[in-house]
């Protein structure tokens, strides 16, 4: 199934019995706005996108994808999963969407980052 690192942290990392909430960073591009594209269903998921929208310098997204991935049209998935059907944790799933045809080819290098891309991410996730 993969997913490794993430059933890695719920099995075995010391904090994991003290998160309440997980922002998971994803990238399908070089950069960009990260975007949400996925949130826990429920309450829980509607007030973490209450708070995020409302707290962020520039929020971006759309669960749009969410329904995307649970069709199983997209034959891919984020350690967003793990941490909320096995953790039982709340939390929003982000990507860089931009310049998506360099993802995973020899072109995917750093210098591919559109600038500005990290700090308006940075930005986001701190606020």
């Amino acid at each position: 199934e993969g997913l490794m690192g993430a059933h890695g942290v719920l099995s075995s990392h010391p904090w994991w019995p003290e998160v309440r909430c997980v922002l998971n960073l994803e990238s399908t591009g070089a950069g960009g706005h990260h975007r949400m594209f996925q949130a826990t269903p429920g309450q829980a998921g509607a007030a973490l996108l209450r708070m995020w929208s409302e707290s962020v310098p520039r929020p971006s997204g759309s669960v749009l994808a969410q329904d995307i991935f649970s069709s199983g049209i997209i034959k891919s998935d984020t350690d967003h999963r793990i941490y909320r059907d096995y953790g039982d944790a709340a939390g929003l799933d982000f990507a860089f969407l931009e310049g998506s045809q360099k993802y995973h080819t020899p072109n995917d290098r750093t210098s591919a980052i559109r600038q500005g891309s990290l700090q308006s991410s940075g930005d986001n996730l701190l606020a």
